[in-house]
């Protein structure tokens, strides 16, 4: 998510940027959420570690999504890429699959020759 916000950052007017701010939280909130998680499984269930590591994996994942959507929403209006068209990133699919429909989007657009010399 670091590296493709930079390279998305370098694309689009800085007014547009996706914030470093943000991205680094979620970074933290990724490497706390996996902490917390395997700490929650060594406990006995209903431990306040495990409510710690719910809200936790939660937040990253809402977090998560929402960088998807900023990601996902940018990269269309820089490459004027209407919703209905087939190549434009769909926002059903960013919702369910988050980040991992977003790394395959960008190989497709890739495949279409979209932005091939940018995206690297």
């Amino acid at each position: 998510m670091k590296r493709q916000t930079a390279t998305i950052n370098r694309l689009i007017d800085q007014e547009n940027n996706i914030s470093e701010r943000f991205v680094n939280i979620l970074l933290v909130s990724s490497y706390l959420s996996f902490i917390f998680l395997v700490s929650s499984l060594l406990v006995d269930k209903g431990h306040s570690i495990e409510k710690i590591s719910n809200v936790l994996v939660l937040t990253f994942e809402v977090m998560a999504i929402i960088w998807t959507f900023k990601a996902g929403n940018r990269l269309n209006a820089f490459y004027e890429i209407p919703s209905s068209d087939i190549v434009s990133f769909d926002r059903c699919w960013m919702f369910l699959f988050g980040i991992f429909y977003f790394n395959y989007h960008i190989n497709q657009l890739i495949e279409y020759d979209i932005g091939f010399d940018k995206l690297e």
